[in-house]
């Protein structure tokens, strides 16, 4: 990477409009906000009065362009991550406007120290002591400038203090990775039709098309092993070579058929996907162990039962009200010594529904894995099916 000097990184002689043009947008709409809240707050200007308020002011553009200007200089996507946060703290302020304006409620964070704390805590997190500085000296003087001004008091401040931290948690954190991708709005779109999936019903036509823009290649790539290693562990761990028969719930590629190749008797992997298991097709034709076969899990009916059901990262792609019944399926299609390995990703969906499968039963084993590209983990849980099973009967729970 090409190094810079620190007042280059801040300073650059060439201002891109994508940098100048959400700058000037997005000062504007802070500005009147302020304006609307805080407008009527000011004293009579005075000439030392006047000066800080022409430093209140210039707060929003002061903080905004060493934090906007390199942004766009540094890792893809940074700049998307830089307007996200700042648009949450406008959305933060201009929630809190329509609360107030009809309230006469006062206690309204400053948002101008707000994104100056935004772009210093942004700084501190990645290292960058000299903009950091240029940011802290910026928000000291917005920061005297407040009270001054008599527009907010300490606590105002404290308040706009952790609404910039929290916007910088949330934008650069993992969650939107995507928006480092080429298309962010291919992410945005995918994020809306999971979602769409939790909430509504779990859409063929969205795996297809999910398929086929390439959007799960990197199920094949060496980060996401890890977890495959575990559940082929499990497997190894419970059932003596050559024996068990897997069923595989929305098996994808089929990334976890070579790790238990050696060891089982037959595996059987179910999709929603077509696209998905043309590739399977073309990877295995050759292999009579294995078979594929395309269907939704909830209509998925065969007269013989397997001694390992998998639910490999699927289950937050069920409707959420579905995650109790969709275990109890697997249940059902399980042998009487059979168990089922539920693995997801660390996220709140996954959060959400561990909770709910809690009430239902616990896990006889329970392994976090961690995934070296991103720093997350996944908690993969081995259930017995008998105890399942009981557990459906005993509190009439139709398994579909």
């Amino acid at each position: 990477m090409t190094q810079h000097s620190a007042a280059a990184a801040v300073f650059p002689r060439l201002y891109r409009p994508a940098a100048w043009l959400p700058t000037l947008a997005i000062t504007a709409g802070f500005s009147g906000v302020e304006a609307l809240v805080h407008g009527s707050h000011v004293v009579q200007p005075t000439v030392g009065l006047t000066a800080w308020e022409a430093i209140y002011r210039a707060g929003f553009a002061v903080s905004l362009a060493p934090m906007l200007l390199p942004a766009i200089r540094s890792t893809p996507g940074a700049i998307r991550r830089v307007l996200v946060g700042l648009l949450l703290i406008l959305t933060l302020g201009a929630g809190l406007a329509l609360i107030a304006a009809p309230l006469a409620f006062e206690a309204v964070p400053c948002l101008v120290v707000a994104v100056a704390s935004f772009v210093l805590f942004s700084f501190a997190r990645h290292g960058s002591a000299f903009p950091a500085a240029a940011a802290l000296g910026a928000g000291t003087l917005v920061a005297l400038a407040t009270p001054l001004t008599q527009r907010h008091d300490g606590l105002d401040v404290l308040a706009a203090s952790i609404a910039g931290y929290g916007a910088c948690r949330l934008a650069f954190s993992r969650k939107l990775s995507f928006l480092g991708a080429p298309s962010p709005w291919a992410g945005i779109d995918y994020e809306v039709r999971n979602l769409a999936n939790l909430f509504i019903r779990n859409s063929r036509r969205n795996w297809e098309r999910a398929y086929a823009d390439g959007r799960w290649d990197f199920l094949d790539s060496t980060a996401q092993r890890p977890r495959h290693y575990v559940i082929a562990g499990l497997v190894a761990d419970r059932f003596a070579e050559g024996v068990a028969r897997v069923l595989d719930v929305g098996c994808g590629y089929a990334t976890l058929y070579p790790l238990l190749r050696e060891r089982i008797a037959a595996y059987t992997g179910l999709d929603l996907s077509e696209e998905a298991l043309r590739k399977c097709q073309a990877s295995f034709r050759s292999d009579a162990r294995c078979c594929f076969i395309q269907a939704a899990f909830e209509d998925f009916s065969v007269g013989e039962t397997y001694d390992v059901v998998v639910l490999n990262e699927v289950l937050y792609y069920f409707p959420v009200q579905m995650a109790e019944s969709i275990l109890h399926k697997a249940a059902s299609l399980a042998a009487e010594d059979g168990v089922v390995i539920v693995s997801m990703n660390r996220d709140w969906k996954a959060a959400f529904i561990w909770r709910r499968l809690a009430r239902v039963s616990r896990p006889s084993q329970s392994i976090r894995v961690r995934n070296q590209q991103t720093g997350s983990y996944w908690t993969v849980n081995l259930y017995t099916a008998a105890e399942l099973r009981g557990l459906c009967s005993r509190r009439s729970l139709r398994c579909r």
